[in-house]
């Protein structure tokens, strides 16, 4: 994994970015625990869940795929095939 895979921090002057790093650690692990406890199927939940990240990312100036790229760039090149025809993963 590279090291720039877990630390991509964006700079810009917004009411997150100003936020206490408690604060944000503190919501972001109430975030979490709250994804775990959602029953499978309650798929309204889910999408309550998904426009609250949508909502923070639009606040913090980052846009509104900025969320969508990073849950998918670690799956999708885990998917697509290198150089070789195989795999990264394979």
């Amino acid at each position: 994994m590279l090291p720039s895979t877990l630390d991509r921090y964006v700079h810009a002057q917004s009411p997150i970015h100003r936020l206490d790093a408690r604060v944000k650690i503190i919501v972001t692990v109430l975030v979490v625990l709250s994804n775990v406890a959602i029953p499978d199927g309650a798929w309204s939940a889910l999408l309550l869940a998904w426009a609250f990240v949508l909502l923070v990312n639009h606040v913090a100036c980052l846009g509104l795929t900025y969320s969508a790229r990073r849950s998918c760039s670690s799956r999708c090149r885990s998917s697509l095939p290198c150089r070789g025809g195989r795999s990264v993963n394979g």
